[in-house]
């Protein structure tokens, strides 16, 4: 399974994270930095007076693999 997890500074300077799970495709760099600076310029999630993206700091594509390595037999 691929994840693209964006992270963000806050602006009490805690890290936050955006993550969209079950990506296919390749992601173009523009177009991670792009959105990235439009959400900062937008400044729409704030919670208490903190403002959750204040800077861009990465996008990355994750890729999970799973491999078992152990299960119990199944009961009839």
């Amino acid at each position: 399974m691929k994840q693209i997890i964006f992270t963000f500074k806050s602006s009490d300077n805690k890290t936050k994270t955006i993550r969209l799970s079950a990506f296919s495709g390749p992601l173009d760099p523009q177009v991670a930095q792009n959105f990235l600076e439009t959400l900062v310029a937008t400044d729409i999630v704030r919670k208490n007076g903190v403002s959750y993206f204040t800077q861009p700091v990465s996008a990355k594509i994750v890729t999970t693999t799973t491999d078992t390595v152990y299960k119990a037999a199944e009961e009839e």
